[in-house]
């Protein structure tokens, strides 16, 4: 275990982020790291070609990475002994992919890859946009103290493949008391209606009792893309992957109902690509809102391969890669 920037603990070695770290730099084409040398003794240095001078060719490794913390500051420092480079260990690793952010992306590249014991406050670790809050202050609608008590970082939002840029756009949290991420579910003028919320632990989704349910990233979406095209999920997860690939995409937040229905004959979208869980409910529920929606859209139909759904498939890079390798039919 290694700790970094204000004490977070990572549940790995430095040895085992370097590793990482050159592997995925080989992958993007980034041509550093050629020449690493671990120690024979765990208090000796890492050491490997420097990043920061002969254009990161250096045959001789004068780059030391500390397998332990500074004893005076906690951290884990690299430095250079030919020309003088001294980083930590996340603005070491915003360094090598070409970003000088002052570790900014080093550290989401860290929590990202190796699993905090401790989940994150995301306004003491990050530089937040400066966030639209569409909130009506009145009983009806969720304001901006309750949703800021929910902006936590948590493992979990990166097994799931979500992406920092998603989770600051959808406001996604982690509610500490019933150990679920939170998603905020706007009505159509961009007012919070409730906040849903999905375990951690298990598939339990919690609702407000007695809510009308609006749709899940339809203001969102309408805000986002200029298409014709909206692809309509079950799940927060699910409608999330769309959106990261490109796509406009809603989460009906079960299988719907008439009031969603309603929403989405009177939505700009023209065609609409109904990507419910390929299950018996979900073919069930994909039949009756395709027959809700015949009247007024094009509607056609998006499986995945069986017993898999759309955020199992979050890995891939590209809509066009989720076609090719996840789709077990698509009838129009």
């Amino acid at each position: 275990m290694i700790f970094i920037s204000n004490n977070i603990p990572l549940m790995t070695n430095v040895r085992e982020v370097v590793e990482l770290l050159s592997r995925q730099l080989h992958i993007e084409g980034i041509a550093l790291l050629g020449t690493i040398n671990y120690p024979k003794y765990a208090e000796q240095d890492i050491m490997c070609s420097c990043i920061s001078h002969k254009g990161g060719q250096e045959r001789k490794p004068s780059m030391g990475i500390m397998t332990r913390p500074d004893k005076s500051s906690g951290k884990i420092f690299v430095h250079c002994l030919a020309c003088g480079y001294k980083a930590t260990l996340e603005t070491f690793v915003s360094n090598c992919f070409g970003i000088y952010d002052r570790g900014e992306f080093g550290l989401k590249w860290l929590l990202r890859n190796f699993n905090s014991f401790d989940i994150v406050d995301r306004s003491k670790f990050f530089n937040l946009p400066n966030r639209e809050v569409k909130t009506v202050e009145t009983p009806a609608y969720i304001g901006e103290d309750q949703l800021s008590a929910y902006r936590w970082y948590h493992p979990y939002m990166y097994k799931r493949h979500l992406t920092d840029d998603l989770i600051e756009q959808f406001d996604i949290g982690f509610n500490r008391g019933t150990n679920s991420l939170t998603f905020p579910v706007r009505d159509l003028t961009g007012n919070v209606v409730f906040i849903a919320e999905r375990s951690v632990n298990t598939k339990r989704f919690h609702y407000p009792i007695g809510t009308r349910k609006p749709i899940y990233g339809l203001y969102e979406s309408n805000k986002l893309f200029d298409s014709n095209t909206l692809y309509v999920c079950e799940s927060f997860l699910n409608a999330l992957m769309f959106i990261k690939w490109g796509k406009p995409a809603v989460a009906l937040m079960g299988t719907g109902d008439a009031y969603q229905y309603e929403l989405l004959k009177k939505s700009k979208y023209r065609h609409i690509v109904i990507c419910t869980d390929n299950d018996n409910a979900g073919n069930a529920g994909a039949l009756k809102l395709k027959r809700a929606l015949n009247k007024y859209k094009f509607v056609s139909r998006l499986k995945t391969k069986k017993g898999t759904d759309i955020n199992d498939w979050g890995y891939l890079k590209s809509f066009e890669e989720f076609l090719k390798k996840a789709i077990d039919k698509q009838v129009a």
